[in-house]
């Protein structure tokens, strides 16, 4: 009897990896090595409404904030060689990742960072990719709020010889983000997008202007390195966050109204970006040497106070109207996580939409 039961039981685990097999290759319910697929309604699933520009924007100015500025400086603590190649690798790295968290969308049916993380390994899984994502973007908001006060303080002080506190201009701030973090979708702030992209064309435009002019007059500053052995460490530990959008990759890919365009679309603008990167942090750190400012806009305001200021100021709108979108997938997260625990409970559906603005 035992021999029999066994047989009968390898035969089973035979025909079930037959089947498990079977479907794999026909694709259906079941992904590569015949793991189930989570089932997803049609309506889960339905791709959006944005064109393929508008995702391109959106994604684009996801991945574009203060750090742009802040390059040429950080070239200056490695050198402009090393910081080239290391900006390189880490967009490969992170645009390798990204591809690879979009084809774990598609096989598990998870539409969130955290719902793919209890897919892969379970609740403290999703626990801990919360977390990660909520701090990342939670953090990058908080740089805004210093980013905008520094800038607009110094055009005040420059143009109108008013002095005003940074502190101040950070409290000032909540009410113009407050009311942008009601946002509850993205598509919403496409229009807001061409705008804030527009301001940055615009502070590039006249930061590589003028540093390219300045190299042209007086050539290369006397201090530059193309590497600096005593800052690789340093430079390599700021690189790594370079690419401020990652947190928004899935978001911005369910927004699109032809989702299967956007893995190319990601591979083209992280090349642009790419180029972007390494010519500001390149060019700037060469017009400037070791003397560079913390943000490079701040070093051409010091040279041409008017265009420079003008660039602040564009720069600074540009990093206002990102806040929403940067801090959507930490507000998400958020909600989640306290409506779980019960400590924010919703009650009539009249009342759910107050509760969900007080509470972001």
């Amino acid at each position: 009897g035992l021999i029999n039961a066994r047989k009968t039981a390898a035969s089973a685990d035979r025909s079930e990896r037959r089947s498990l097999a079977h479907n794999a290759s026909k694709g259906g319910d079941f992904g590569p090595g015949g793991f189930r697929r989570e089932r997803v309604s049609a309506a889960a699933d339905e791709p959006g409404t944005a064109t393929t520009f508008r995702v391109a924007l959106t994604f684009l100015k996801s991945m574009v904030g203060p750090f742009l500025l802040y390059m040429p400086k950080a070239f200056s603590i490695g050198g402009y060689a090393y910081g080239s190649c290391m900006v390189a690798l880490v967009a490969a790295i992170s645009s390798y990742n990204m591809l690879l968290l979009l084809d774990c969308r598609d096989v598990s049916g998870q539409r969130t960072f955290g719902e793919i993380g209890k897919a892969a390994v379970g609740s403290w899984g999703q626990n801990a990719v919360d977390f990660s994502l909520f701090t990342s973007q939670f953090s990058y908001c908080t740089t805004y709020f210093i980013f905008v006060a520094d800038n607009v303080s110094m055009v005040l002080e420059t143009l109108f010889a008013v002095k005003v506190h940074s502190l101040t201009l950070m409290i000032l701030q909540l009410f113009i983000y407050i009311p942008l973090s009601w946002i509850r979708e993205m598509k919403t702030l496409s229009k807001a997008m061409i705008f804030a992209n527009t301001c940055i064309v615009v502070g590039l435009v006249t930061v590589l202007g003028f540093a390219i002019e300045r190299i042209a007059a007086e050539g290369f500053a006397k201090d530059v390195r193309p590497i600096d052995v005593n800052g690789i460490f340093l430079f390599t530990g700021s690189v790594v966050i370079v690419f401020e959008g990652i947190g928004l990759v899935l978001p911005i890919r369910d927004m699109m109204a032809q989702p299967r365009h956007f893995k190319p679309l990601l591979t083209v603008c992280m090349t642009g970006l790419t180029v972007m990167f390494c010519s500001l942090g390149a060019f700037g750190y060469l017009a400037y040497g070791s003397g560079i400012e913390r943000f490079v806009i701040e070093s051409v305001a010091d040279d041409f106070p008017i265009p420079g200021s003008i660039a602040q100021m564009t720069y600074s709108a540009a990093v206002i109207l990102t806040y929403p979108l940067m801090l959507f997938p930490a507000v998400n997260v958020m909600n989640r996580h306290l409506k779980r625990w019960g400590l924010w409970k919703m009650s009539k559906a009249a009342t759910d939409h107050v509760k969900d603005n007080v509470m972001r």
